[in-house]
């Protein structure tokens, strides 16, 4: 009753659970032998559920019995035959009708699956949250670009700004192209840049205006 009780709080009040409620939830998969654990919440920073807070369960299925190289059984390799991956699934089932999210997503492999619900929606218009979303698009930018230089990228949030440590190969024209598509107008972007090597280095403060 105590849980049913919690369950109509976060319904009505948007109230989350804390981790207990959930292992709660969960106990039933931990029965079956299965290990679970429960991720800290982030924040979509993009997209369609931008600002929306997600919570993701991971249901680990390493130890489940799978066909292995060899094995002649006429399955593909890393086919799942243990009985337990249907109880499993039925507790999946069970756990999505229990959350009751407006939105529950699934990732499957053969290793483990994946179960991650909106929750919260966050001040997209905050602070905090505009230096995680510039922070998150320079990452994205200089973990996909390949170079040198983009491989000393370093980005951190700071205080009330993103911190970006270029340390080396900078130049002002490198890191225009690998911004190129970031929109900075509403940044100051204050730049102390290194002097006379190709191994110059560059910190950049970014702060928004006012």
């Amino acid at each position: 009753m105590k849980h049913i009780t919690k369950f109509v709080k976060f319904l009505t009040e948007s109230e989350e659970w804390d981790k207990d409620d959930l292992n709660d939830f969960l106990i039933p998969l931990k029965h079956i032998g299965i290990e679970v654990i429960i991720e800290n919440k982030r924040t979509a920073l993009s997209g369609e559920y931008e600002g929306r807070e997600i919570t993701t369960i991971r249901i680990f299925l390493t130890n489940l019995k799978k066909v292995g190289v060899g094995n002649g059984v006429g399955l593909d390799y890393g086919t799942i035959y243990d009985e337990r991956i249907w109880e499993i699934l039925d507790e999946v089932c069970t756990l999505k009708r229990r959350l009751e999210s407006d939105k529950v997503f699934i990732h499957m492999t053969t290793a483990e699956i994946k179960v991650s619900y909106l929750h919260g929606q966050v001040d997209t218009n905050s602070i905090e949250f505009r230096l995680k979303k510039l922070k998150a698009e320079i990452d994205s930018k200089h973990r996909s670009a390949k170079s040198d230089f983009a491989n000393g990228v370093v980005v951190e949030v700071k205080n009330d700004s993103v911190i970006v440590n270029c340390s080396m190969f900078y130049t002002r024209r490198k890191w225009n192209a690998l911004t190129k598509g970031i929109d900075f107008s509403n940044w100051n972007l204050d730049f102390k840049e290194g002097q006379g090597s190709i191994y110059d280095n560059c910190i950049i403060t970014i702060t928004p205006k006012n």
